[in-house]
């Protein structure tokens, strides 16, 4: 029966309620007897794999659009609407951009055309939606007004595009050219054919992580120097007087992490230490001065982010918990969302959800999006404020 369901009934990407209707449909075709049925579908019962189960494990979110079955693709949130790549229910299917209402009102709308192409890293500002097409000859990076009309090419590049962002008309990106040049921060503005590159001032150098926000651009630096390699740092750049600010740090980074701008403040990952994976959530004002660590690299509560998103109110960060070689995988190592105050006085999980949280970016104020695993498959969700303390 078992055999039966999981080599003519099952795919790989099927989860608990899909696992038990096969079993169930294979028994029929087999003709077992009523009280073998009965038997199989009780035990399904007595484990909480029936239809619907995941509404009652205890999630604390809303769910925005689900079955995403994507991998490798950001998640954007501006002005009151998301963007999200998503595949079909088989994962099979080129992924497409669909975008909705943050608050949940309405239905999705498709953005990108079902082309063969997957359509990944999407970014909006309620008005426009950007994001990047893969495809065999390239990749091209498109927009499209959320009102609809005709699909627009911004630029062609023959790798991928990364860290798109877009804000008014200006398009924010990162992209490597070719094969040995590093990955470097570009962005367009409205009528222009080309892009203009954040210079590096060497063929070793890079940048990288951009955010964008009030017409400023912020971004990691990896400089190379003679003796001592690399170096690493935070710059703004002002697109309207086109000056440079670079942020002090508390000490010498190994790395940087990904950067987060608002009206006041510049936020950033910074790691300064040879450890596990902790990173220090940093923040300055705009012209670099009142540098402070909202979360320290090294201490009890030190977080291991990989990912960081920001808003007037808050910055939030992913984190995933290091763990020893062979150790059982657990909940609670998985990637988790911690939330800040700015001004660093509260933090907070999001969310109390069980399952991996991942792609998160900001709507505004307090107020979440990202792609959770809790229910077995990849669900973009919300919540409009922080969970607090899971235990």
């Amino acid at each position: 029966m078992v055999y039966k369901a999981l080599t003519e009934y099952l795919t790989p990407l099927d989860g608990f309620t899909e696992g038990r209707a096969a079993v169930l449909a294979a028994a029929r075709a087999l003709n077992v007897s009523a009280k073998d049925l009965d038997t199989a579908t009780r035990s399904f019962n007595a484990h909480g794999i029936v239809p619907h189960w995941e509404q009652a494990i205890g999630v604390d979110t809303d769910q925005l659009l689900g079955r995403l079955n994507i991998t490798d693709s950001d998640t954007g949130a501006g002005g009151g609407w998301w963007a999200v790549s998503k595949s079909d229910d088989s994962g099979s299917e080129p992924y497409s951009i669909r975008a909705g209402r943050t608050d949940g009102s309405g239905s999705p709308k498709l953005i990108s055309p079902n082309d063969g192409r997957y359509h990944v890293n999407p970014a909006t500002d309620g008005k426009t939606v950007v994001w990047a097409a893969r495809g065999p000859r390239g990749v091209d990076l498109l927009s499209r007004p959320l009102t609809g009309g005709p699909i627009k090419k911004l630029w062609s590049n023959r790798k991928s595009i990364y860290d798109v962002r877009v804000e008014g008309g200006v398009v924010v990106f990162s992209a490597s050219v070719r094969t040995g040049v590093p990955i470097r921060v570009a962005y367009l503005r409205p009528g222009d054919e080309e892009p203009t590159w954040v210079d590096t001032g060497g063929r070793r150098n890079a940048t990288a992580m951009p955010s964008l926000h009030g017409g400023k651009i912020a971004y990691g630096r990896r400089t190379y120097s003679r003796p001592g390699g690399y170096l690493y740092s935070v710059e703004v750049l002002d697109l309207a007087s086109g000056t440079t600010t670079v942020m002090p740090q508390l000490g010498k980074p190994i790395n940087v992490g990904q950067t987060g701008i608002t009206g006041k403040h510049v936020f950033w990952l910074a790691d300064e230490v040879t450890d596990q994976g902790q990173r220090a959530v940093r923040r300055a004002n705009l012209d670099g001065t009142g540098v402070v660590d909202l979360s320290k690299e090294q201490g009890a509560d030190a977080l291991h982010p990989t990912g960081l998103t920001t808003s007037e109110e808050a910055v939030t960060v992913t984190s995933e918990a290091a763990s020893a070689p062979g150790a059982p995988y657990r909940n609670e190592m998985l990637s988790k969302l911690w939330q800040f105050s700015a001004d660093g006085a509260n933090r907070g999980r999001v969310s109390c959800n069980r399952g991996e949280q991942s792609a998160a970016v900001s709507a505004g104020g307090k107020q979440l999006i990202w792609i959770d695993a809790t229910t077995g498959h990849g669900d973009l969700v919300t919540r409009s404020r922080p969970a607090g303390n899971c235990g």
